[in-house]
């Protein structure tokens, strides 16, 4: 046909040919445009689905079309655009939320998050649709809402083939604007019978959520959000340890933990022992018996003999009683260091003899223990050291292998850490060329982080001000006090850690005024480094759960911001102005310019977050409180014995993202500077950056003003 020998002679400029299956796929694709505006092409990995979406492109390009790539992460966005898109078309692209792009390129490569963001901004309409992992749109809300906003004349989506049965839902929305979908679907068989030359992928991978409910979630909640009093070390790990592996493996090390002193809390532990007193199936166990049925264990010759590794040995045998009790008959065996070597190879045979239908493995069989025969392989937990990672799926992919095509199937814990390591793990599956097409891929969406933003934003609903206390998040009440429970903390430690400046500094005055003088001038606090040991000391301790990590990850990627408590963190600023105020009138000098308070471990336990949404709302009631207060205080304004400036907005550092603005009070013959810095900081969006800059502004300023009210109280 004439348009595919166009494309193919567009192809040759940047090296590349369509082979004979693609060309015959991509003239069924121009046929369906005159049947279908939703045309779905199933094809599997390793197929040059790719060259077929550009093709899409091409066709709409040439019409005078506008055409919106869709892709479903920022790996694969920027993947094919530099690979392809870019080399073949003046594509634009775009997934950090910028915009620009979207306005100027008639061709536009993006995620369906910024797609979304931008639409809302950009009034000019996308014609076409292409969507790789079209499957995504039939069970995901964001591709709904994304469509509705597109409203495209045409959609061609682009998925591989399902590696069981599954089947997705189609929006009714999707139905009702573009029509059923008219599938063009080729398997591995098709293709090979079309193109002799094709060679399937080496293998395919689906990932099974690992969920987890009821009690399992109270006991999650206590570790992530630090609950669980002990060593922060040891609270992260059994957290870990728990979504990663299950019940049994939490319980065995949650006990060695008791018996060695690291965890402790009456109602905790009591909680904790209660759970452990079930003799219920873990999520992962439970997870198992779902893949095994979806792949019709035993019943599929093709994938048996399934191996299963976990990192945990107490794990693995709940794996086999988990298996033995639902699939009655079927024969699994435990590979572990605790079988003798002569054992482990008389298994290893028994299984290639077909008597071993299931293996559940840990570390001993990812190391020098060859199962080519297994036609699946399930990975209980996604390990976060890259090369333990590849010697798992050596396991399944190798030249020696009798199968054309092996599966792989990940348990992952949704709204939990494990969801962080396994974005990595997916992009390490994808280099490999292992089919990765079915895997969810809004891995974001399913991280521990979005717990931690479902947690603000219940906690914001019920509070006045739509801002939740760091502290209420991440330690389960507000600390009503920072400072003083700071100083409580600083002189615990300094007793078992005393310096001669400690010392020095408190025969002039008591513990809080040294505390005082540590936290904010930073040129003594770096003459001695006991001081800034013992602080790094209290401010682990002060992170117990891994939600502290994911408050950054949150304020990081724009999903929530924060303020820090104007009447808390005031009160230190009118003890400064309170010491200068004596050194005035000593006659030592009433000029202060080296206030600093820059510790961002004490800063958190001033910080009140909120969802990025409630941004203008936030700043709303900001300039209300600092209008009530600058009228209070407007005969001492009109009369110039106050004066208060924020400045300082050109002190970004974009290494750690913070901005350390400076607060200037003159009050009559004094003159005190404060900076009060803000962390995490990012500046992806500009007019989300003014914004935040704004509300910071209007922070400092509302403290600054809290400071003097309470010093001029304190005078009269």
């Amino acid at each position: 046909m004439k348009e595919t020998n166009e494309f193919d002679d567009l192809l040759s400029g940047i090296g590349f040919r369509m082979r004979s299956y693609q060309r015959h796929v991509a003239e069924d694709l121009l046929k369906a445009r005159d049947r279908s505006r939703f045309i779905v092409v199933s094809m599997p990995t390793g197929s040059g689905k790719t060259i077929l979406e550009l093709f899409s492109a091409f066709l709409s390009l040439r019409e005078g079309k506008r055409v919106l790539v869709i892709e479903p992460t920022r790996f694969l966005c920027d993947q094919m655009h530099e690979k392809l898109w870019l080399r073949l078309f003046n594509a634009g692209k775009e997934y950090e939320g910028h915009c620009e792009s979207f306005s100027k390129e008639n061709i536009v490569i993006s995620t369906p998050q910024t797609a979304l963001k931008c639409l809302q901004r950009v009034d000019r309409p996308f014609d076409t649709v292409v969507i790789d992992e079209v499957h995504h749109t039939f069970g995901n809300k964001l591709y709904w809402e994304l469509l509705e906003v597109l409203k495209p004349e045409s959609l061609i989506g682009f998925t591989a083939l399902l590696p069981r049965g599954r089947l997705y839902s189609i929006h009714p929305k999707l139905l009702t604007s573009l029509g059923p979908p008219l599938l063009l679907s080729y398997d591995f068989r098709e293709l090979s019978s079309i193109d002799p030359t094709f060679k399937p992928p080496k293998a395919i991978v689906d990932i099974f959520e690992s969920e987890i409910g009821g009690e399992e979630n109270e006991i999650y909640d206590l570790l992530y959000r630090g609950f669980v009093w002990g060593d922060p070390q040891i609270i992260i790990f059994l957290e870990r340890t728990f979504v990663k592996y299950g019940k049994n493996a939490f319980c065995e090390s949650l006990q060695r933990a008791i018996e060695n002193g690291r965890v402790r809390g009456r109602f905790s532990l009591e909680k904790l022992a209660s759970f452990c007193s079930s003799s219920a199936y873990s999520h992962k166990a439970r997870t198992l018996v779902e893949i095994l049925k979806a792949y019709n264990f035993p019943e599929n010759e093709v994938v048996i003999p399934v191996i299963a590794f976990t990192s945990r040995k107490a794990s693995a045998y709940e794996f086999r009683d988990a298996l033995e009790e639902n699939f009655p008959g079927s024969h699994a065996e435990v590979l572990t260091s605790d079988l003798p070597k002569e054992e482990r190879l008389k298994l290893l045979e028994r299984a290639r003899k077909g008597e071993v239908d299931f293996i559940a493995s840990t570390l001993v069989g990812e190391e020098g223990v060859d199962v080519p025969e297994a036609g699946l392989m399930i990975m209980g937990d996604t390990p976060k050291s890259p090369l333990r990672f590849y010697q798992r799926i050596g396991r399944l992919i190798r030249i020696s292998s009798p199968r054309n095509l092996k599966y792989m199937a990940v348990m992952a814990t949704p709204k939990t850490v494990e969801y962080h390591d396994l974005e990595k793990a997916v992009d390490n599956l994808y280099l490999e060329g292992v089919d990765v097409g079915y895997i969810l891929y809004n891995i974001e969406e399913k991280s521990s982080s979005m717990r931690l933003m479902e947690i603000i934003s219940d906690l914001s609903s019920s509070t006045s001000s739509g801002r939740v206390p760091y502290t209420l998040v991440t330690r389960g009440q507000e600390i009503r006090d920072p400072f003083d429970y700071y100083v409580k903390l600083l002189l615990e430690e300094r007793e078992k850690h005393p310096s001669e400046l400690w010392s020095l500094m408190t025969s002039y005055g008591d513990g809080e005024d040294a505390a005082l003088k540590l936290l904010t001038d930073h040129l003594l606090r770096g003459m001695d480094e006991g001081s800034r040991k013992v602080m790094s000391r209290i401010e682990r301790s002060l992170s117990r759960g891994s939600a502290v990590g994911d408050v950054d990850r949150v304020i990081l990627s724009e999903r929530a911001f924060y303020t820090y408590d104007a009447d808390r963190l005031s009160e230190l600023l009118y003890a400064g102005l309170k010491n200068l105020q004596e050194r005035c009138l000593s006659g030592l000098g009433c000029e202060e310019r080296g206030f600093r308070i820059d510790r961002k471990g004490f800063l958190r336990l001033f910080s009140q977050l909120f969802p990025i949404e409630r941004i203008d709302d936030i700043i709303g009631e900001l300039e209300e409180e600092v209008e009530r207060s600058v009228s209070g205080l407007k005969p001492l304004f009109e009369a110039g014995r106050i004066q208060l400036t924020v400045y300082g907005w050109t002190s970004y550092n974009p290494k750690n993202y913070s901005l350390s603005p400076r607060l200037g009070i003159r009050l009559d013959r004094m003159k005190f500077m404060a900076q009060i810095n803000y962390y995490n900081l990012t500046r992806l969006r500009r007019e989300l950056y003014e914004k935040k800059v704004k509300l910071i502004k209007l922070n400092m300023t509302l403290i600054g003003l809290k400071a003097v009210e309470r010093f001029l109280e304190a005078e009269e």
